[in-house]
């Protein structure tokens, strides 16, 4: 299975390694999970990435997918 199929493995993956580059702290990444889960209980769903973004503790640059060729 790929990666990107499967959208629980691409959150862990995208998870590990914003904290390995330290784009992001664990207290952000559980206060990001917990929006998450409220959104969804109101029907919005987001990637973990969007609300990290939404909450101001990443930015659009940092998130987007490398461009390298």
């Amino acid at each position: 299975m790929a990666v990107g199929s499967d959208p629980q493995v691409s959150e862990d993956l995208f998870t590990k390694i914003a904290l390995e580059n330290k784009l992001v702290t664990k207290y952000q990444l559980r206060k990001a999970s917990e929006e998450q889960q409220k959104l969804e209980e109101e029907g919005e769903s987001l990637e973990l990435g969007q609300v990290l973004i939404r909450l101001g503790f990443l930015s659009e640059r940092q998130h987007a997918p490398c461009a390298c060729t």
